[in-house]
């Protein structure tokens, strides 16, 4: 893994951090919860659902994907303030966050 991506998902950790986000640790894919990892394309967000599904007991049907859904618009508008360019990946909709052209950041 080069600098830049190292740099950049350590910055994307702190600034959802900052932001209140609680994150699981990134080498760990069986704990519930969100993790911030290096991949080629730069600093791939997801979140490992707990008992692996999104649905959680005792709500509706289907409000697993939209709590899902609304935690991951936040965490992109987070990040988007933060001048980050992020993608939505179409299989998983995990996001994808682009490195910066810029040097100086």
């Amino acid at each position: 893994m080069d600098s830049n991506h190292t740099e950049l998902v350590g910055r994307v950790r702190r600034e959802l951090l900052e932001a209140g986000f609680g994150l699981a640790d990134g080498t760990d894919d069986e704990t519930p919860g969100m993790r911030v990892v290096h991949v080629p394309a730069g600093a791939r967000v997801y979140w490992t659902p707990l008992g692996g599904s999104a649905e959680l007991p005792g709500l509706p049907a289907g409000s697993g994907r939209n709590a899902r859904s609304a935690v991951f618009t936040a965490v992109r508008a987070v990040l988007t303030m933060h001048g980050h360019t992020v993608v939505a990946t179409s299989e998983t909709s995990d996001l994808i966050v682009l490195p910066s052209a810029r040097t100086d950041r």
